[in-house]
């Protein structure tokens, strides 16, 4: 909740049976703060047996797809709870494929680290649509078709198909400067390099 909640939000909450004391305080906690502070957000709980995996990747799945159905922005928070619950969590969010900005807080609750969930799925990269996309992380800034086209000795349509390649995967952006387009990588895509 610390990127705002405000009206018409839907927030799901999967507790792990059986429920511990603490689970349950920070529950009470949660929907004691949604009555108070915030009206008209639907709070979903489901509670999940994390013990048996597959059943449980099942119902959050079902759950997560039911949530975010229309919805504008969500934030998959992966923090707190048991490692299971969490890798569950992550594995039906990548099998339904909807983007996301995936949040964990960090251990000594200093921060937390955020990144979008495409980042955890795996992408194949032919040679030279890697040798552009390390072309791109290494100069950081926008560059052109024909800059690529010339560094690489390799036809503009060539060039052009690797580009739209990274940049349906999301790891390539494009912009238009005037008559001419422009390229650069995209915030994470050094992951890949």
């Amino acid at each position: 909740m610390r990127t705002g909640v405000g009206s018409g939000d839907r927030i799901v909450i999967f507790i792990v049976e059986p429920l511990e004391e603490k689970a349950y305080r920070c529950l009470q906690i949660i929907k004691e703060f949604l009555s108070k502070y915030v009206q008209d957000v639907e709070l979903i709980v489901s509670s999940v047996d994390v013990r048996k995996f597959e059943s449980a990747v099942s119902k959050i799945k079902s759950e997560l797809k039911k949530a975010v159905k229309d919805a504008d922005e969500v934030i998959l928070n992966l923090s707190g709870g048991m490692r299971a619950s969490i890798l569950e969590t992550l594995t039906a969010a990548l099998l339904l494929r909807f983007e996301c900005k995936v949040e964990v807080e960090l251990e000594d609750l200093t921060g937390v680290v955020s990144f979008p969930i495409k980042l955890l799925r795996p992408i194949r990269l032919s040679r030279g649509e890697l040798e552009i996309l390390l072309k791109l992380l290494e100069t950081k800034n926008w560059i052109s078709l024909s800059d690529i086209s010339k560094v690489y000795k390799i036809p503009k349509s060539t060039a052009h198909k690797r580009l739209r390649r990274l940049i349906e995967v999301g790891l390539v952006e494009m912009r238009r400067v005037g008559k001419r387009v422009v390229y650069r990588a995209c915030k994470g895509a050094s992951v890949y390099a």
